[in-house]
């Protein structure tokens, strides 16, 4: 409910949650942990990949089940969390 807290040797922060109206919770935290390991892997910033994940898992409570149909990088960014 309150987003997301982070630490590493180098900084930490918070990533706050989005509003949203839950469909569905299934899949949320799996939907926010795979996109935020796919931007830690990808060499992203810690917090752009933290806010990608909380994007993912926004998106992923909109719908029913654990896909969101046509998730795509651009979709993400396009609805990322500032």
């Amino acid at each position: 409910e309150g987003g997301v807290c982070y630490a590493t040797s180098q900084t930490s922060g918070h990533i706050p949650a989005v509003l949203t109206r839950i469909v569905d919770s299934i899949g949320a935290g799996d939907a926010l942990t795979a996109t935020t390991l796919f931007g830690i892997l990808n060499e992203m910033d810690i917090d752009e990949a933290i806010r990608l994940g909380v994007t993912a898992a926004s998106l992923t409570l909109t719908h029913t089940g654990a896909v969101v149909p046509n998730l795509s990088l651009e979709l993400l960014y396009d609805r990322l969390v500032i």
